[in-house]
């Protein structure tokens, strides 16, 4: 009854807020007060019905691979000719490649490229970029790798579509072993900050929204991947509880710097499924909140090392635009 009211009051305090912009006909804060709308609404699925659709998508990402695998046949169901060569990549490039719960690794990449289209649909031109990136973003992380030779390659085969190719690259962590860390800090953090730091380096730079559309999709994916894997009883994990939580604060630290430049509809899916994980797993917000400022204080210490690696590397492979 109590989130009911609270609710209510929410939407009064939009619709008044919007209300006032439409009236000075202000047109983008208009559109903002519609996303804010749209955002009270797709908060409230609860996780039923999102594990419903994401395990929904993972048997359908499994029947694809298996298919093409088994039998050589690629489902093209109503797919662009782009679509069809992303979905074609992703699968030849990770052939006998595994996700750590034994499935085709290229069935992860179909699945976060579904949700894309389920949430966003297929009508701008940032809903279909959302999809091709999501599709293609592990074809050279678990493929023949981030090298200079293995980009370029990928590149010219997406020479009139080289955003693609390119995305794949970006939406890699950057490799940043070369700062030297004090024994107690632990590479995969401050890797999470540069992850972060590199997508809103090129998202913000190339004005790409899909970018950020695209590294949430993946990131929240993976927490409930290994959720559902767990709790299925399909692997064992030492410690789930602290590693989840951390997994969480990973996934909320890459919210905050991310969401409020991400499409609102990516930005609340991931944000009510991040609560839902929460709120299921038993954990409370200060547990995942103390994490998440050990990821900010890394990137106060960290950020321009960081940078000038990510804008070393992008220079190298012509990524800079001018």
């Amino acid at each position: 009854m109590k989130q009911s009211l609270l609710f209510s009051i929410l939407t009064v305090l939009v619709l008044s807020s919007c209300s006032h912009h439409i009236s000075q006909r202000n047109l983008s804060s208009s559109l903002s007060c519609t996303d804010a709308l749209k955002s009270l609404w797709s908060s409230k699925e609860s996780f039923t019905s999102q594990k419903k659709t994401l395990s929904s998508l993972h048997e359908d990402a499994l029947e694809i691979s298996h298919l093409f695998y088994s039998k050589g046949v690629i489902y093209h169901n109503d797919l662009s000719e782009i679509e069809s060569k992303a979905l074609l990549t992703n699968l030849e490039e990770m052939r006998n490649v595994k996700r750590g719960e034994g499935v085709p690794y290229a069935s992860h990449p179909i699945k976060l490229a579904n949700l894309a289209r389920r949430i966003l649909g297929r009508d701008s031109e940032e809903a279909r970029q959302t999809y091709l990136y999501t599709m293609i973003h592990d074809v050279l992380e678990e493929g023949k790798g981030t090298e200079l030779r293995s980009f370029n390659h990928l590149r010219d085969s997406y020479s009139q579509r080289t955003d693609i190719a390119e995305a794949a690259y970006i939406l890699v962590e950057p490799d940043i072993k070369e700062i030297p860390l004090p024994e107690d800090i632990r590479y995969s953090m401050i890797e999470v900050v540069g992850y972060g730091r590199q997508i809103n380096y090129f998202a913000h730079q190339r004005q790409d929204r899909a970018l950020l559309n695209a590294s949430l999709i993946d990131k929240l994916f993976n927490v409930f991947d290994r959720y559902k894997a767990v709790a299925d009883g399909i692997v064992q994990e030492d410690d789930f509880d602290i590693r989840m939580q951390w997994r969480l604060a990973k996934q909320g630290y890459l919210l905050e710097k991310m969401g409020s430049s991400a499409h609102p509809d990516i930005r609340n899916y991931a944000q009510t499924l991040h609560e839902n994980m929460r709120l299921e797993l038993g954990f409370s917000k200060m547990d995942i909140d103390s994490k998440i400022i050990q990821f900010k204080d890394l990137e106060v210490r960290y950020s321009s090392q960081i940078d000038a690696i990510i804008e070393r590397e992008a220079t190298l492979r012509n990524l800079v635009l001018n």
